[in-house]
């Protein structure tokens, strides 16, 4: 259920309602372990005023954000390029959730948006750019 965090081994998972397609219930996660916590949201367009009200009580030290349609600017729901990476960013640091030390990684990409990997730096400042086979510790 979304917003009902469960606890698996010695994380704390919590999901929350994706914003995609009509006729499918997908869900972002926040994972929690100690004073470390992973937002991880692929297959989600921009969060929600709901999504922003219940993760203004949280602290992460990592997102990862969908960025599918890349450097794209597109109308559909249910994924993030650039510029929704960036809002979604800025949104985070604004209600408290991230702050200077947090983490930001562009992920999730699609041949329908991607632009090269230099480019994709280039306009995504203060994110890392994910590629096949990265690691990141936080």
């Amino acid at each position: 259920k979304a917003y009902q965090p469960v606890k698996i081994m010695n994380y704390t998972v919590t999901p929350l309602p994706a914003v995609h397609a009509l006729n499918e219930q997908a869900f972002f996660y926040l994972i929690e372990k100690g004073d470390e916590a992973l937002l991880y949201c692929h297959d989600t367009d921009e969060f929600t005023d709901e999504h922003l009200e219940f993760l203004k009580t949280k602290k992460v030290t990592m997102v990862s954000l969908d960025c599918t349609n890349g450097v794209l600017e597109m109308d559909y729901i249910g994924h993030m390029g650039i510029s929704d990476n960036l809002r979604m960013k800025e949104k985070l640091l604004k209600i408290g959730t991230a702050d200077e030390n947090t983490i930001f990684i562009a992920n999730h990409f699609s041949h329908n948006g991607i632009a090269p990997y230099e480019e994709m730096v280039r306009r995504l400042p203060g994110f890392l750019v994910s590629y096949d086979g990265m690691e990141v510790e936080g």
